[in-house]
């Protein structure tokens, strides 16, 4: 079953010095990721109303986690050493 959250919540990752994610805080509970399915790149959202954030490119992962859930989730590219910018955008279990 696919959870999509709206609007997505604030997640703790924590990466390796590239940047790519190597755990997640969730729920009380840190989870390694085993593996990442995919990553990719969205481009900025122009024609958004809300321009109280900024428009940059978001890069999104859809990781698997030790306990076997997939979570997709995403950072702004221009705030992606924030640990803080994490957000989780869906749970597949």
């Amino acid at each position: 079953m696919t959870r999509r959250l709206r609007p997505p919540v604030p997640l703790a990752v924590t990466c390796d010095l590239s940047g790519v994610p190597r755990s997640v805080r969730h729920a009380g509970h840190t989870l390694a990721v085993t593996h990442i399915a995919a990553a990719w790149t969205q481009a900025p959202r122009w024609w958004r109303e809300d321009t109280s954030v900024p428009a940059s490119e978001t890069r999104h992962y859809r990781l698997v986690l030790a306990n076997r859930l997939i979570f997709e989730v995403h950072r702004d590219a221009e705030v992606h050493r924030d640990a803080d910018s994490w957000h989780l955008d869906c749970i597949v279990d």
